[in-house]
């Protein structure tokens, strides 16, 4: 549904059009979108990290899932869980499933200096 709103695709950049294409193909893409738990995301997690993707690869899946799932009710009608990524995401990240890149720690470090001061 979402690649197939004309508006929608065009505004998404291409690593999030890749990753929303490639999670087409999992197994977590069999999930009622209304049903969806924290253990789904766990297990899609530790799929993805059994195939040797990176914590930042697997941090874009859990992100952009989330933000296509955020969206299913204002513009498709459709009900989805997306508060679960609330509840599944610092898990994941105590887990060591999902984690950020280098810069994105730096970038997160410099406004923690900036607001600090």
């Amino acid at each position: 549904m979402y690649f197939e709103d004309t508006d929608l695709w065009a505004a998404t950049e291409s690593t999030k059009r890749y990753v929303i294409k490639f999670l087409m193909d999992c197994e977590i893409s069999k999930k009622m979108s209304n049903e969806l738990k924290s253990s789904d995301l766990i297990e899609h997690c530790l799929l993805r990290r059994g195939s040797a993707a990176m914590p930042v690869t697997i941090y874009h899946d859990i992100a952009y899932l989330r933000s296509v799932m955020k969206n299913a009710m204002p513009v498709f009608n459709v009900s989805a869980n997306w508060p679960v990524f609330e509840e599944a995401v610092p898990i994941l990240i105590e887990m060591k499933l999902v984690g950020k890149s280098q810069n994105e720690l730096e970038d997160q470090q410099k406004k923690n200096l900036i607001n600090y001061e």
